[in-house]
């Protein structure tokens, strides 16, 4: 099922409460570890989005080759 943006922001009695939460679990194992966090404001009277901050953390553990590290990080 979807919902847009606009009619979250509407439903939302307290804006401060409107919060969400997603996982993915994949069937096989993978070897790079990291997370993507992302803050949004809705404007729940227009339903327009914002992003505020996207952080990336990534944990690369040993590091063999720096220039090969950053054009994985950068170009996947």
């Amino acid at each position: 099922r979807t919902i847009d943006f606009s009619s979250i922001a509407k439903a939302a009695k307290n804006p401060d409460d409107l919060k969400g939460f997603g996982e993915f679990v994949q069937d096989e194992c993978t070897y790079p570890n990291g997370a993507h966090i992302c803050e949004v404001e809705i404007d729940p009277d227009t339903g327009v989005t914002e992003i505020v901050r996207y952080t990336i953390v990534d944990d690369f553990g040993v590091t063999v080759n720096p220039v090969l590290l950053a054009g994985q990080v950068h170009g996947g």
